[in-house]
């Protein structure tokens, strides 16, 4: 079975990881008082790598 990269996932995916590039300039500006470790870094480009890798082990096909 073969994955396929749709236009969708592909948006999606550079959606997500601009959103966590906009999050880093925030921080590096000072707008945020964020903790040591940002949630908002770790989540956002966890859940790109969630939609950008093909369903594996324990992942749901969506069928």
């Amino acid at each position: 079975m073969s994955l396929r990269h749709t236009a969708g996932r592909n948006l999606t995916v550079a959606a997500l990881l601009v959103a966590a590039a906009g999050f880093a300039v925030q921080m590096a500006a000072g707008v945020t008082d964020t903790p040591a470790i940002p949630p908002g870094l770790v989540a956002i480009p966890a859940a790109a790598a969630v939609v950008a890798l093909p369903p594996g082990r324990g992942r749901a096909t969506g069928r």
